[in-house]
Order: C-alpha cells, then sequence, then structure tokens
C-alpha cells in the first residue's frame, strides 16, 4: 500500500525532531531527557516509522546525539564503552542462550557492523529475542498476568533494538579528516546543524563547523 505523507504532519514531525536535536545538544536539558529517550525506545520506533524514515538527516542527529559520549555533569569527552558493551552482550548470550554461542566467542570486531549483528539476530525466534533484550536490562520482563496478552514489540521491532543498542556508529569527527571534494559539497545528507550558545564538547562544535562549512560551499553556487 502507498504511504502518503501529508505536508502538515510531515512539517510537525521535523520540527518535533528538531526540538529534540537542539534539548539533546546542550547538557543542562540533554542530561534529563537522554534516558527518557532511551527508555522509550526513540530510535528504534522512528527507523521503523514510514513517517520518520523519510527523514533520515534527523534520525542520524538523533541517534549521534544519543550515543555521544560525554559527561553530562561536566561536559568533557569520555572513552566509547562500546566495547564493553559487546562483552556485556556475549557475556549474557554464553550464560543464558544456546542458540548464540557462536556469537558469544565471536571476535568483538565482526560484532561491530550493523549488518552483522543483524544476520546474528534474525536467526533467533522472536520469544528468545524478546528473553535477550530482558536479560540485557533493554525490556521489562513479562508478568504472568500479562504472560498470554499481546506484547508490542514484533520481531523487526526486536532487531532493530538490538542492533541500534550494540552496532558501532562511527564518530563523525572522522569526516573532518577527509579532503572535501565535489561529492561532499553536493550531498544532500548532511544534517541541518544549528550553531547554539553552547555545544556538548569542542569535538562537537568542530562537527557541526565543518558541516556548516560544507552547506555554505553549496550555496556559494547560486
Amino acid at each position: 500500500m502507498l504511504f502518503v505523507l501529508h505536508v502538515e504532519t510531515q512539517t510537525f514531525v521535523e520540527r518535533s525532531l528538531e526540538f529534540i536535536v537542539i534539548l539533546l545538544s546542550q547538557i543542562s536539558t540533554r542530561k534529563y531527557l537522554r534516558p527518557l529517550l532511551e527508555d522509550v525506545q526513540l530510535t528504534t520506533h522512528c527507523e521503523l516509522s514510514p513517517t520518520v524514515s523519510k527523514m533520515p538527516k534527523y534520525l542520524s542527529m538523533i541517534k549521534h546525539l544519543l550515543r555521544y559520549q560525554v559527561d553530562e555533569s561536566t561536559g568533557e569527552t569520555i572513552p566509547s564503552n562500546h566495547t564493553k558493551q559487546l562483552q556485556i552482550l556475549q557475556r549474557t548470550a554464553f550464560k543464558y542462550f544456546e542458540d548464540l554461542k557462536e556469537l558469544s566467542l565471536a571476535n568483538v570486531k565482526s560484532l561491530e557492523s550493523k549488518t552483522n549483528l543483524t544476520q546474528w539476530f534474525d536467526k533467533l525466534q522472536q520469544k528468545t529475542l524478546r528473553d535477550l533484550c530482558v536479560k540485557l536490562e533493554l525490556l521489562e520482563p513479562i508478568n504472568d498476568m500479562e504472560e498470554e496478552e499481546e506484547q508490542g514489540e514484533s520481531k523487526e521491532h526486536l532487531v532493530t533494538l538490538l542492533t541500534n543498542t550494540f552496532a558501532h556508529v562511527p564518530s563523525p569527527l572522522l569526516s573532518i579528516h577527509t579532503p572535501v571534494t565535489e561529492e561532499h559539497v553536493w550531498n544532500d545528507s548532511y544534517p541541518s546543524w544549528k550553531m547554539t550558545l553552547q555545544n556538548i564538547s569542542v569535538e562537537d562544535y568542530l562537527v557541526r563547523n565543518f558541516e556548516l562549512f560544507l552547506l555554505e560551499q553549496k550555496y556559494v553556487f547560486f
């Protein structure tokens, strides 16, 4: 069935996502909003939404900001804990899930790709995926009263939740070290960052300035 996105709906969603980006971009509001957005699994719902999936710029900005490693009390950048997260996944898989023994013994580097993780999780049954999410404290356990009731998470939702949590997200700072080419200038996928009085860190400031510089070079031709 063809999905039609009305202009009013698109505008409302865009402004809402833009507002979330602004709140996540400042330490004073980020430390309150980020735990809430992670708890409601915002990026997972957005990725599966036919509306938000048409707005990859905002989705990529929110993913970047949610995964940004920063001390939310001092504003200092902290080392990435992605390897520790994958080790927790492997230990949990080894201890509780026979179907994931191979994953638990795999090289950590091979699990950083979202494609590879999706291949591992697609092999599992929906109940196993939910049990894994519960063990990893990504979802609440089902109590006795809800055991026979239908749960809201589909298999696609569970796989997306796991891959979004454990897949490696490259730092946008890497793009600064690459030479600017014609492809960079005409690429429409760059987010529309806004310069504010406060940035998360120096790295965040540099990334925003670089992408705004690319946008400026693009508009020079007009």
